[in-house]
């Protein structure tokens, strides 16, 4: 996997990841501080690679609305 950079929102101070794979782009909140950020980047990179961690897109709910009532 490609290594990637981190980079921290400017006004609530918390470091981000943001990483790409097959299409689907995700933001992943690594912490306050940049040790901490650059610790927690390399275990969602392993675990993304291993497959812990899916990028599958999810797929919207889907709700059945009851049917009509049969008669007596």
């Amino acid at each position: 996997m490609k290594t990637h950079s981190i980079w921290q929102h400017p006004h609530s101070g918390i470091f981000y990841a943001t990483i790409q794979r097959d299409g689907v782009r995700r933001r992943f909140p690594l912490g306050r501080s940049e040790r901490e950020a650059r610790k927690d980047l390399r275990t969602v990179a392993a675990a993304i690679a291993s497959g812990r961690l899916g990028f599958a897109t999810a797929a919207p709910p889907v709700t059945e609305r009851p049917g009509p009532a049969s008669p007596p």
